[in-house]
């Protein structure tokens, strides 16, 4: 996860338990990166510039926001799951390179996914929103041959 122009880059991240994720910045003024962690470490580090990548090793699953106390708009997410099945929509240009949460209204992104290549059984799925919360888990079946489509409103998720 990168800090660029003033900015968590990408601005949402999920990985799966048990990785590094180096945490750095781009940017030529000082940073710093302070982990609302509540399951795995929570560091509040300082980056005085560019060039140092700090490792964060993320066990345990959990939803992560980031900020920064120097900067106070800065906020970033990294969501660690137990597995690779999920799926991150808005925040990629038309190219695929990542974009800031600020741009996202020029975004070519619609909001739609896909999780490919998950195995027959039933699973919870959830949906989470920078504002709106986290929807309530809907449980859903995989056939051995097709797939399963699910939508997401506004009217789903719980309010923060």
């Amino acid at each position: 996860m990168d800090q660029v122009n003033c900015m968590y880059s990408p601005h949402v991240l999920v990985v799966t338990a048990g990785t590094t994720v180096d945490i750095t910045s781009s940017d030529p003024v000082a940073h710093n990166v302070h982990s609302h962690a509540t399951k795995n470490e929570a560091p509040n580090w300082q980056i005085p510039g560019p060039g140092k990548a700090l490792p964060l090793k993320l066990e345990k699953r959990e939803a992560i926001k980031f900020t920064c106390d120097i900067h106070n708009w800065m906020t970033g997410y990294i969501f660690v799951t137990d597995n690779d099945y999920y799926a991150v929509t808005g925040y990629k240009d038309k190219e695929g390179k990542w974009i800031s949460s600020d741009a996202y209204e020029g975004s070519s992104d619609t909001g739609a996914y896909m999780i490919k290549d998950v195995p027959a059984g039933k699973y919870r799925v959830q949906a989470w929103h920078e504002e709106l919360g986290t929807t309530k888990a809907s449980v859903i079946e995989v056939a051995d041959s097709g797939e399963v489509e699910i939508s997401f409103t506004s009217a789903d998720f719980k309010k923060k």
